[in-house]
C-alpha cells in the first residue's frame, strides 16, 4: 500500500506543478504524463499483483473525527478497475500533451487531470464511508472543472451544470445508503458494513439507491441525461478519460454494495437486467440517429454501460438460482466488457479528437475522404468501430461472448435454475443480438461518412494525421484491442479471482471449471483468428511482391455513366441511417426539417433531422421546472411575513412532538 500511496501522491504533485508561471504550455503537459506514469508504475503493480495472486492488501489509520478512519484496501475487484484507469489516464495525458499544446495559456486543465485520475483512484480503494464520499465527491468536482474547460460557450456551461447536479444527487442518494448500511452500530467501515445483519427492507432500500446513486455516475437510462452533453464539451483527452474510466466507477459502486450486502434477491438481477436492456437499446438507437460524432460516442457509453449491466444482471440471478456457471460466465464478461469498453472507447475519443482538430467539426455529415488524409487515424478509427461492434478478432467480441455462453447456459439450466434465470436468459441474448446489429450499422454509417467517399467540405481539404504524442496512444489502444482479441484465453483466467470473488458462497470448483472451458473456446477462436490475420498480411505481402516493378495507375470505377463522382452523390449519415431508424420512429421522434420536393426542377433545398432525446424533454425537464417552482414559493416565503415564518415553525414543532410521542 506504500508503493500505491506513493503513486497517488507524486500524481497529485505533478498537478500542482502545472501552476507555475514559469512553466511551459508543453512542458506542463510533460510533467502531467510523468505523473500518470510514475502512477501506473507504483500503483500498477500491487493491483496486478492482486490479479495475479489475490492477497487482499489494508491500511487503516484511526482520527480524531467519530466514524472517520482513514481506511483503505485494495483486493481483487478494486484491482481490474485500478488497472483500466491507471492504463487510460497515461495513454490521455500522453495524448494531451499536443491536444492541449495550442491553449497553453489555461494551466488548469492538468492540475484538474490529475486530481481526477488520483481521486477516482483513492475511491477505488477506500474502505470507509465517509472517506470514500470525500474522493467521492473530488472526483465530481475535478471533473465539472475539466467539462468547463471551454467555459466561453454557453452550451459548455449548461452542460457543466446538468452534469454538476447529476452528480449532486447520486451524492445524496450515496449518502442515504451508506446511512442505512451503519444503522445496526453506527460504524462506517465497509467491513462492518458486510458484517452486520441488513432486514430484507433496509437491503432492498440500499440495492435501489444504489442504483440511483451510483447510476447517477454510471450514465445508464433514465440516469444518462448529463452524459450525452458533457462528453461533447469536454476536451477529448477528458471525454476519453470520463468515457473510459470515470463512467466505470458507478458500475464499481454498484458491484461494491452487492459484496457487501451479500444476500441476492431474484428481483434484483431482474432489475439490473431490465436497466442494461433499456439502455443498451435506447442508447444504440439514439446513437445511430446523431450527427455529432462525440454525441454519437456518448450515447454509446450508455449502450456499452447497458452491456455491462446484461451481464451484471444476469450474474446476479445466477447466484439466486444456484447456477455457479451463469454467474461466473456473466460477471466474467461484465467485468471483461469494463477493460473492452475503456480501451476502445478512449480510442475512438482520441480519434474523433484528432478528426475534430483537423477539420474544425464535430458534424459527421461535414466530412468525407479522410481517410486518404488521415490514413493512420483512420485505421485506428475503424479499429475501435469493430471492437465496439463485437466483431470477432477484436476485444469486445471476447466479452460479449461470455455474455452470450451464460446466457446459453442459463437456458440449458431450464427448470432447475428457475423461471427468473430463464426469462432473464432469453432477454439477453435477444437484447444483446439487437444491440450488437444496431451497433455494427451505427459504425458502419460513421466510418463510412467520415472517412470514405470524397470531401463534402472545404473542411476536410487541410486535414492530416496528428503529430506522434496524439497517434502514440491511439495505436497501443488499437494494439491492446486485438491482443485480448487474440489471447481471449489469457484474459479470462486473470479474470478468475475477481470473479470467484463476486460469486462467494455459491461452488467456486464449479465456477472455476464454467471459467476453463470458456477459456478453452476462446482459445481456439484466438488460434483462428490469428491465422486470419496471418493469411491478410501474408495476402497483403504477396500482392506487394507481385506488383514490383511494375506501374500502378488509378482508375475510377463503373459509374453509371457519370463522368465524375461527387461529395453530392454520396450518402450522408441520415439517408444511411434512415432505413433503420423508420423502425423507432414512435420512440425517437426524429424532427425533420426541409421542402417537400415536387417541382420537375426544384431549386436549392436543404434537409436536416434533428432527434431529441425523449426523456429530457418528457421527464426531467418537468421534474426541473416543478423543483423550480417549489423553489420560488420557499424564497417568498422566507421574504414575506415574519408572522407566517413563526408560524411555520411552530406547526413543525407540533409536527416533530406528535412523531416522538407516537414512534418514539
Amino acid at each position: 500500500m506504500d508503493f500505491f500511496l506513493a503513486g497517488v501522491v507524486i500524481l497529485v504533485f505533478a498537478g500542482l506543478l502545472s501552476f507555475f508561471p514559469s512553466v511551459g504550455a508543453r512542458a506542463r503537459g510533460r510533467i502531467a504524463f510523468a505523473g500518470n506514469l510514475c502512477a501506473l508504475i507504483l500503483c500498477g503493480g500491487p493491483a496486478v499483483s492482486q490479479l495475479l495472486h489475490p492477497a487482499p492488501v489494508s491500511l487503516m489509520a484511526a482520527t480524531s473525527i467519530p466514524g472517520l478512519n482513514f481506511s483503505l484496501r485494495l483486493d481483487c475487484l478494486s484491482a481490474i478497475f485500478l488497472v483500466c484507469l491507471l492504463m487510460i489516464s497515461c495513454l490521455s495525458s500522453l495524448y494531451g500533451i499536443s491536444y492541449f499544446g495550442g491553449q497553453g495559456s489555461s494551466s488548469a486543465p492538468w492540475f484538474w487531470f490529475n486530481v481526477l485520475v488520483a481521486s477516482m483512484a483513492m475511491v477505488l480503494v477506500s474502505a470507509n464511508a465517509f472517506l470514500f464520499l470525500f474522493f467521492w465527491e473530488a472526483m465530481a468536482l475535478s471533473s465539472f472543472f475539466l467539462v468547463l474547460h471551454d467555459s466561453g460557450k454557453k452550451d459548455v456551461r449548461e452542460a457543466a451544470w446538468i452534469y454538476a447536479v447529476s452528480s449532486h444527487f447520486g451524492l445524496v442518494c450515496i449518502i442515504s445508503l451508506f446511512f442505512l448500511l451503519s444503522l445496526p452500530g453506527g460504524d462506517m467501515e465497509f467491513a462492518s458494513f458486510a458484517n452486520s445483519a441488513h432486514s430484507r427492507v433496509i437491503a432492498a432500500a440500499v440495492f435501489l439507491l444504489s442504483l440511483a446513486g451510483f447510476g447517477a455516475k454510471a450514465g445508464f437510462i433514465p440516469f444518462h441525461v448529463w452524459l450525452p452533453r458533457a462528453h461533447p464539451a469536454a476536451p477529448s483527452p477528458v471525454s476519453a478519460l470520463m468515457s473510459g474510466v470515470m463512467i466505470k466507477l458507478g458500475i464499481y459502486g454498484i458491484l461494491r454494495v452487492l459484496v457487501i450486502l451479500g444476500g441476492f434477491e431474484p428481483w434484483w438481477g431482474l432489475v439490473i437486467l431490465s436497466l442494461g436492456i433499456t439502455s443498451g437499446i435506447i442508447g444504440v438507437v439514439f446513437a445511430f440517429s446523431q450527427h455529432d460524432i462525440k454525441k454519437l460516442l456518448a450515447y454509446h457509453s450508455i449502450e456499452n454501460i447497458g452491456i455491462i449491466m446484461l451481464g451484471s444482471g444476469l450474474g446476479v440471478l445466477g447466484i439466486c438460482c444456484g447456477v455457479p456457471a451463469v454467474s461466473a460466465l456473466a460477471f466474467a464478461g461484465a467485468l471483461l466488457h469494463v477493460f473492452n469498453h475503456s480501451v476502445f472507447k478512449s480510442l475512438l475519443f482520441m480519434c474523433a479528437g484528432a478528426v475534430i482538430k483537423a477539420t474544425g467539426t464535430h458534424n459527421v455529415d461535414e466530412m468525407g475522404g479522410l481517410m486518404k488524409k488521415m490514413p493512420v487515424t483512420g485505421a485506428c478509427f475503424l479499429t475501435g468501430a469493430s471492437a465496439i461492434s463485437g466483431l470477432p478478432v477484436l476485444n469486445g467480441f471476447v466479452s460479449e461472448f461470455l455474455i452470450f455462453l451464460a446466457a446459453l447456459h442459463g437456458l440449458s439450466a431450464g427448470g432447475t435454475g428457475g423461471k427468473e434465470l430463464v426469462y432473464g436468459s432469453v432477454a439477453t441474448v435477444v437484447a444483446l443480438s439487437l444491440i450488437g446489429a444496431l451497433a455494427l450499422g451505427c459504425f458502419a454509417k460513421a466510418c463510412g461518412i467520415m472517412f470514405l467517399g470524397e470531401g463534402r467540405t472545404e473542411c476536410c481539404n487541410g486535414a492530416k494525421d496528428p503529430c506522434v504524442a496524439m497517434l502514440l496512444p491511439m495505436m497501443v489502444l488499437s494494439g491492446i484491442c486485438f491482443l485480448v482479441g487474440i489471447g481471449g484465453v489469457f484474459a479470462v483466467r486473470l479474470l478468475a479471482n475477481p470473479v470467484l470473488e463476486l460469486v462467494e458462497g455459491l461452488d467456486a470448483r464449479q465456477a472455476e471449471i464454467s471459467l476453463l472451458q470458456a477459456s478453452y473456446s476462446l482459445g481456439l477462436v484466438g488460434i483462428c483468428a490469428l491465422a486470419f490475420l496471418v493469411l491478410v498480411i501474408g495476402g497483403l505481402a504477396a500482392r506487394t511482391l507481385l506488383l514490383r516493378g511494375r506501374k500502378v495507375l488509378p482508375s475510377v470505377t463503373w459509374d453509371c455513366g457519370y463522368s465524375e463522382s461527387t461529395a453530392r452523390m454520396q450518402y450522408s449519415g441520415s439517408s444511411f441511417a434512415r432505413p433503420t431508424l423508420e423502425f423507432f420512429c414512435l420512440l425517437l421522434g426524429t424532427h425533420r426539417k426541409g421542402p417537400e420536393i415536387s417541382p420537375p426542377f426544384p431549386a436549392t433545398s436543404s434537409f436536416s433531422t434533428h432527434t431529441p432525446d425523449f426523456l429530457e424533454d418528457s421527464l426531467f425537464r418537468h421534474v426541473v421546472n416543478a423543483l423550480s417552482r417549489c423553489s420560488e414559493f420557499i424564497c417568498r416565503i422566507e421574504k414575506g411575513s415574519v408572522h407566517l415564518q413563526i408560524l411555520l415553525v411552530v406547526v413543525a414543532l407540533f409536527v416533530i412532538l406528535a412523531w416522538s410521542m407516537l414512534y418514539g
